[in-house]
This record gives structure tokens, sequence and C-alpha cells, in this order.
């Protein structure tokens, strides 16, 4: 069996101890007479390591309070944010697909976002109970911008299919009109075009949205590390 050797504490008192014998031995007791002319300067001292002692104890505290309430915030925030990215995730991956716009209506209509306008945000509430007015709103416009770019998109499908129809009937009953109807069927499948194009923007958007919430969630996660890490480094302090 291996013998405890004794620690850095015994050594360091066996040292003074010995100190302290060859002193006495040497000179004898100190004389504390001098005490009697530095007391002013002494007790000045003393009165100011207590007020930097209480400084740095104040400000471990502040630094402490600061950090629990971001800590707090942070907490309270990622259930809502998880939520978000969870009810994204449901149908932003229809977006790699080639499906029609209509097919994200109803995908979103399917799992209970079925209003539009100002009713997109009641919905999202109802299906993010967790998240804060802030991330409801944002996630609310993404969602608005979508379906108006995708209802801009059904009405241009739709005008330019009429408009389509309707040249082919001039076409047959009033030859002298078909000019006409060619241009309003060119500005139909330009109207297409544009609209296809807004869709691809909103799509594009609520995809960055997606992306970036994501990141948020990850970076909020660390810096709920760091600042428990800092707790306790602080918790642990004391001067």
């Amino acid at each position: 069996m291996t013998p405890k050797l004794p620690g850095p504490p015994t050594f360091s008192a066996l040292m003074l101890s010995v100190i302290l014998t060859a002193w006495l031995g040497l000179w004898g007791p100190p004389s504390l007479g001098w005490i009697k002319d530095w007391q002013s300067l002494i007790g000045g001292l003393a009165t100011a390591v207590g007020v930097i002692v209480a400084a740095l104890n104040v400000t471990r505290q502040m630094r402490l309070t600061a950090r629990l309430k971001e800590e707090d915030r942070i907490e309270s925030d990622l259930p809502g944010m998880y939520e978000a990215n969870m009810f994204l995730g449901r149908f932003t991956w229809l977006f790699e697909k080639p499906v029609h716009p209509k097919a994200i209506i109803r995908t979103l209509e399917s799992i209970g976002q079925r209003g539009e306008g100002a009713e997109v945000l009641g919905d999202v509430k109802r299906l993010l109970p967790l998240a804060n007015d802030q991330l409801s709103r944002d996630v609310a416009h993404q969602l608005i911008a979508l379906r108006q770019a995708i209802k801009y998109f059904d009405d241009s499908e739709f005008f330019s299919r009429e408009a389509r129809a309707s040249a082919g009937q001039i076409e047959v009953s009033e030859p002298s009109l078909v000019g006409e109807a060619v241009e309003i069927v060119s500005i139909s499948h330009e109207a297409v075009i544009a609209a296809a194009k807004e869709y691809e923007q909103a799509r594009e958007r609520l995809l960055k949205y997606h992306h970036d919430l994501t990141r948020k969630i990850l970076r909020a996660r660390v810096r709920l590390l760091d600042l428990r890490k800092a707790r306790n480094k602080l918790l642990k302090l004391r001067f």
C-alpha cells in the first residue's frame, strides 16, 4: 500500500513554523510600537481594501444578474423557435419538388393554416402557442407574402387560359379581331411569367427565413451553454 504523503498545505505550515522559530531565536519578539505612528494609514488601507472587495462583489453580482436574464430570455424563446422551425418544415420540403404552387396551399390548409390576409396571424398564434409575438408576426408575414404570390400566379394562369380560349373563339367567329385577341394572349402570358417570378421570390424568401431560423436556434443553444459556463464560474468566484 502506497503511503500517503502530506500535501502542500502541510509543507507550507511547517515552513512558516520554521521561519517564525528562526526569527524569534535571532531577533526576539518584534516591537509593535511603530504601529501607533502608522495607525491612520493602516486604517485607511484596510478601508480601501474593504471598498475594493465590496466593489468587486457588486460587479460580480451585476454580471451574474445580466447573464441570468439573458439565459432566461433564451430559455423562454427556444421552445417557440423549435415549434416554428418544425411548422415551416412541414411544407417547405415541397419547394424542392416539381409541384404546382396550389399544392402548397393545400398542404398549409391540411396542417391548419387556412386563413388569408389578417387571418393568417391568428392561425399562426393558434398553431405556434409557444412562439413569442415577434416570431409569430415574422412567420405570419412570410406566409402572407407566399399566399399572395400563389394567388397572383393562380389568377394569372386563369386569365391566360381564358384569353387563349377567347382567342380561339374569336379566330372562328370574328376574324377581324384576331389581332386584338393575340395581343391579349401575349399580355396574359407575360402576366403568368411575372407571377411565376414573384412566386419564386416569395418561396426563396421563406426558405431563407427557415434556414436563418435554424441557424438562429443553433447559435442560441451555443450561447446558452456559454452563459451557463460563465454563470458557474461567477458563482464559484469569491472575494
